[in-house]
């Protein structure tokens, strides 16, 4: 693999399981965490849910040729952990790339580039995650820890009235 080499220590896969992002579909879950490093480290766990040392060293395989076939297309400097559900048996790598490339890719691009925060959510929005106004700004997720911005739509206004909140009518009225 031309920008990876493998994740051996456990202390390096109990880190991104604790503070890193997951992504996961039927087959497998992407455990990701950015590395500070020129290069990417990938670990694959398989539990004894899957079956036995047979199916497991397949699953192995499926996903690490998956990301070898994807490899060109990740940003550098993740720790990408891989753990094998149990919906792995009977699938292909091709299965396996398409969750790739569709979902993990675009995850670990979307999650870490803001540098916001929290998991899930969009870390670079503010506003609340209702969409119904909210009080006290973002919870947090772009780095203002829920201090109140200047963006007219978060926050409270100088009568009490949270704007954006419930303004005409009952209705809510979008900025």
């Amino acid at each position: 693999m031309l920008f990876t080499v493998s994740m051996k220590n456990d202390r390096d896969f109990r880190a991104v399981y604790k503070k890193g992002r997951y992504i996961s579909c039927g087959e497998v879950t992407a455990y990701f965490l950015p590395n500070r490093m020129a290069l990417n480290r990938l670990g694959i766990t398989t539990g004894k849910k899957i079956g036995n040392a047979v199916c497991r060293n397949r699953a192995r395989r499926i996903i690490r040729a998956a990301y070898r076939l994807s490899e060109e297309k990740f940003p550098i400097g993740y720790d990408i952990v891989f753990t094998a559900r149990q919906g792995i048996d009977g699938k292909s790598s091709c299965d396996i790339e398409r969750f790739i490339i569709k979902r993990l890719i675009p995850g670990i691009n979307k999650s870490f580039i803001d540098k916001g925060g929290g998991k899930g959510g969009n870390p670079g929005k503010g506003g609340s995650r209702s969409g119904k106004g909210g009080s006290g700004g973002n919870s947090g997720k772009s780095g203002n820890l829920g201090r109140s911005s200047n963006s007219g739509n978060s926050g409270r206004v100088g009568n009490g009235k949270v704007s954006g909140a419930n303004d005409f009518n009952g209705k809510t009225e979008r900025k």
